[in-house]
């Protein structure tokens, strides 16, 4: 169960992902029809790379952001009430 105030991470999951290109116009990659000799491993690694960084550009990154901020505050609290029984 995720902790009060912290954002529940969402199931993403699916067979196709649409993609930028170079020329920022989207299309969409079946992964369940691709070829497997399609996809070498540096290909792969930077499709996962671009997805991971456009997901943490966008609502995740902002979700993530928060949470973190979140846990400092709440780290700092604790620090200084930890403090002042001393």
């Amino acid at each position: 169960m995720p902790e009060a105030g912290i954002d529940a991470p969402q199931d993403h999951t699916q067979d196709s992902y649409a993609v930028a290109d170079d020329d920022d116009e989207a299309s969409t990659i079946n992964f369940a029809e691709m070829d497997e000799s399609i996809l070498d491993e540096d290909t792969l690694r930077e499709l996962v790379s671009q997805m991971i960084r456009e997901e943490l550009q966008g609502e995740l990154g902002d979700r993530i952001t928060r949470n973190v901020r979140k846990l400092v505050r709440r780290e700092i609290q604790r620090a200084l009430a930890s403090r002042e029984f001393e």
